[in-house]
């Protein structure tokens, strides 16, 4: 499988934690396309994937069907917060 396009986006604050989307472009037989999601799938971190485009048929290598495959992949990321410090006691 070949990634073709690799586009990050801006990182958009959602309160304690910040969305950051990928715009992905990838090419390959069935199972290869298939093998990635299930390996991004097993990370650590949560990551979404959306808008997926399966088109293909146009080449053929080495006996296998090349489909191309768009999607936008969203992860994210945890916004530390400013530490509150708690009032002086009072006297």
């Amino acid at each position: 499988m070949d990634i073709l396009t690799f586009k990050p986006g801006k990182e958009t604050p959602k309160g304690f934690y910040a969305e950051v989307t990928i715009d992905m472009k990838v090419e390959g037989a069935y199972a290869s396309i298939m093998t990635f999601f299930e390996k991004v799938a097993a990370l650590p971190r949560i990551v979404n994937m959306g808008g997926l485009n399966i088109a293909g048929g146009a080449k053929e290598v080495r006996g296998e069907v090349v489909l191309a495959a768009t999607f936008m992949a969203t992860t994210f990321k945890f916004v530390p917060q400013p530490e509150v410090k708690p009032e002086a006691k009072k006297k």
